[in-house]
């Protein structure tokens, strides 16, 4: 998979089975039915997502208060090189206004692409001052 197909992929999972195709600039996304899930399917599958990014998820230390963040943390294996770390999530979970993708090469942990993804989403949505989002 490609960081630009997982991408497609959460934003489905975010917006009940319609995803976006990514863009670069601010403006609506056209949005195609791609999955075909129940509603409750859909909100138990983002409080799954919900799960990573809490106290006790793998991404835990990307959580940002007044922020609830979804997503998933992943690694791909490098041999013999470090591990590659990747994570696309979405936020806020209840009611997405943005969707990151993060992909460090080298990066190791998937955690560690987490916490870059929840700085943007953080700036993005008021939730970080630039200063935090850039320096922490």
């Amino acid at each position: 998979q490609t960081v630009a197909n997982m991408a497609k992929f959460y934003s489905a999972l975010a917006t009940d089975g319609k995803n976006a195709k990514p863009f670069l600039v601010n403006r609506p996304p056209e949005r195609k039915q791609i999955l075909s899930l129940s509603p409750n399917e859909f909100s138990r599958i983002r409080a799954g997502l919900a799960g990573v990014v809490s106290e006790r998820g793998t991404a835990g230390g990307s959580r940002i208060e007044g922020l609830l963040i979804a997503g998933k943390t992943g690694t791909a294996q490098n041999p013999p090189n470090p591990d590659h770390a990747w994570f696309v999530g979405f936020a806020p979970a209840d009611n997405p206004t943005i969707l990151v993708a993060v992909f460090l090469e080298f990066g190791q942990h998937g955690w560690s692409a987490a916490r870059v993804a929840s700085r943007i989403m953080g700036f993005y949505t008021g939730k970080l001052p630039a200063e935090v989002a850039v320096t922490e």
